[in-house]
């Protein structure tokens, strides 16, 4: 017989809204994320809770480091206690200047003075080594010894010691400019609040010392450069003095300015004189060349006379001005070797007057709270990335979740009805979920089953099956293995049967029996004896008075192919005969996937249940078993999504999906 879908309504088929059939799982709204973080909130809260211990014994565990702070301030240039102006200038307010001063502080040249001063190269806390090696020293030595390379051992010096504490203390000092403010402040943690104070104390006092320092080996160098210069500068007095008294000795007596003026004054008589008596010359004979020889002599005796004390002058006037020269080049050599000399004099009483430009403004003080690790801040760190790691651990499982946990979500993805969401059996034991469902039957699976009989019965033309109407027939199938299809025939089954209706529940899996492990071993026979095309067949049928259940049990096929038995007229038989007798004949169908079983009792079927597991079957896997249907013309009448987890999706079935129906149940 071939499936039958015209016999069942559609419209009668309880299935679940599709309003939204179009809308991509992607898409999801806030109130979706909101609902999904409240059905994992146990995940949530596990993984804060655990975030925090992490945290906590991080706190716990972790090194405690005690903070130890000292300031020292930039003076103000002030003359020097002499009164006497300073050569080696001090630290200027400058920007560059104070960070110039604050690299000085973080020098190796202090910080190995510090290093010296307090013997830190001895201190396990500075040098790690000196506990033995670290843990990535040892595996790195381990790496290398398993590939048999060479280990070099560097023994540690007294250099390589000081080296790495000085660079560790490097490492860990900070110092910079206070805003706004001519004020340092160099801080430090350490293992300790009194360790801490000693090496900030002593790095602000060797600061201040350097300064000291410093300025002192300047005024030295100043000293030593003003000596050399004195020095040459009175040579060079002394070789301007001798040129100007050798000059003088040179000449027949010394030249004055009055020498000069009185010369100049007989230089202009005598020029007056020849003036007259060429004038007179002039007025006698009409011109100024004599006529007698007295006259001749006379004006000759004039001229020679203008032209010696013309020559006296000119050389008197250039020996003035170059002993006026050399007294010049004297004095100012004289001035110039004064100065220095007197500077000299000013920065030798300076050198037992230097004092620092900075001062300490407060001493580092111990304090007993350490400043790391911060507990509160830590542990709500720690707890705040449990949230987040909750959170995105939820949202990409969500989104990269290939399977169905929403029935909506199933129905949207193929267009097949969902018929029933079966909840997940409380116990793992088959035989004690019988015992559980018949002591319990208002349980929250049994409602679930409940709900799957009343679409599936709901669906028979406006009727339920009875006397003199042929049984229906309803196979579960599922993907794969273990979906929970085996679980919801049985229940269905046992369910049906509760209506007073004869229901007949045939295990079809010929290859992996199990309806034993729900009813154990009440007989030997199985569905092949149901096959037997004499009488006899009827007692392959074991009837469960307990359950008003009939079940044929699957056995094995005995050398015969499973496939082959079900594409056999015998099976056909079968399955006509039985309509007969019974109102509804469940077959538990073996997966679609592994075996090509399914397909070929389908075929006889009335109504396809396609299980499918929530949380579990891939998307890929399902659409896969549709398609196997697809080629021998089948079609999937509902799915049942089934093993859904209390609270998951919001709950269970028609009453628990809407998050209203807990009080309903009696588990």
């Amino acid at each position: 017989m071939s499936n039958t879908a015209q016999e069942w309504t559609q419209a009668t088929v309880h299935t679940l809204p599709t309003a939204h059939q179009h809308i991509d799982n992607a898409e999801a709204d806030l109130s979706d994320f909101i609902g999904l973080f409240l059905r994992r909130k146990w995940l949530i809260i596990m993984a804060v809770l655990l975030s925090t211990l992490l945290g906590a014994f991080y706190v716990y565990q972790a090194t405690r480091l005690y903070p130890a702070e000292a300031k020292l301030i930039l003076e103000s240039e002030e003359q020097n206690a002499t009164g006497l102006d300073s050569l080696v200038s001090g630290i200027s307010d400058e920007d560059a200047e104070m960070n110039s001063q604050v690299e000085v502080i973080k020098s190796r040249r202090l910080i190995g003075q510090v290093v010296d001063a307090l013997d830190l190269q001895d201190d396990p806390e500075f040098v790690p080594d000196l506990n033995g090696p670290s843990l990535r020293s040892k595996a790195i030595i381990w790496l290398k010894s398993a590939v048999g390379g060479e280990v070099e051992i560097v023994e540690r010096t007294p250099a390589m010691q000081r080296q790495k504490a000085v660079d560790e203390l490097t490492k860990n000092v900070s110092a910079k400019v206070l805003p706004n403010t001519y004020v340092f402040l160099i801080s430090l943690e350490t293992q300790s609040p009194e360790k801490s104070v000693r090496i900030v104390n002593t790095l602000a006092q060797a600061f201040v010392d350097d300064q000291v320092v410093s300025k002192q080996e300047s005024t030295e160098d100043a000293i030593e450069w003003l000596d050399t210069k004195v020095g040459d500068l009175g040579r060079e007095l002394s070789q301007a003095e001798a040129r100007a008294a050798s000059f003088r000795s040179q000449t027949e007596r010394a030249v004055t300015e009055e020498d000069l003026a009185q010369s100049n004054i007989n230089l202009k008589n005598a020029r007056g004189r020849l003036d007259s008596f060429e004038a007179q010359l002039l007025s006698i004979n009409g011109s100024t060349i004599p006529t007698t020889d007295r006259d001749r002599t006379r004006l000759a005796n004039l001229q020679r006379d203008m032209n010696e004390l013309q020559a006296i002058v000119e050389k008197q006037t250039d020996d003035l001005l170059i002993i006026r020269q050399l007294d010049r080049e004297a004095i100012a050599a004289g001035k110039i070797y004064e100065h220095f000399a007197q500077r000299l004099n000013e920065v030798e009483v300076q050198k037992g007057l230097q004092e620092s430009d900075v001062r300490v403004l407060s001493a580092a003080v111990p304090r007993l709270e350490p400043t790391k690790p911060k507990k509160t801040l830590t542990v709500a760190v720690f707890s705040l990335l449990g949230l987040l790691g909750a959170l995105a651990y939820i949202i990409i499982s969500k989104f990269m979740d290939r399977s169905f946990n929403d029935p909506a979500d199933l129905q949207r993805a193929y267009d097949i009805p969902v018929i029933g969401t079966i909840a997940r059996a409380p116990m793992t034991s088959r035989r004690a979920l019988l015992n559980y469902v018949i002591k319990r039957p208002s349980s929250a699976i049994m409602e679930s089953i409940r709900d799957l009989r009343t679409s599936i019965l709901s669906s028979y033309d406006g009727r339920v099956p009875g006397e003199g109407s042929a049984g229906k027939v309803v196979v579960f199938t599922s993907s794969i293995p273990a979906e929970g299809k085996t679980t919801s025939s049985v229940l269905l089954a046992i369910n049906s049967a509760a209506l007073e209706k004869r229901v007949l529940l045939v295990e079809c899996d010929l290859r992996r029996s199990t309806f034993r492990t729900y009813f154990g071993p009440q007989t030997e026979l199985g569905l092949l004896d149901a096959l037997n095309k004499d009488d006899s067949w009827s007692d392959a049928i074991w009837q469960n008075e307990k359950m008003n259940v009939d079940v044929v049990f699957g056995g094995v096929s005995k050398g015969r192919n499973a496939a082959d038995i079900f594409a056999s007229s015998d099976f056909s038989r079968f399955i006509e005969r039985v309509r007969q007798r019974y109102d509804l004949i469940v077959l538990d169908a073996p997966p679609v996937l592994p075996v090509p079983d399914a397909r070929l009792i389908a075929k006889l079927s009335d109504k396809i249940v396609y299980v499918v597991s929530s949380g579990s079957t891939p998307s890929s896997t399902v659409a896969a078993g549709l398609r196997s249907f697809e080629t021998m013309d089948l079609k999937i009448d509902g799915f049942a999504l089934t093993q859904i987890k209390k609270n998951k999706n919001h709950g269970y079935g028609n009453y628990g999906r809407y998050g209203y129906g807990s009080e309903y149940y009696k588990n």
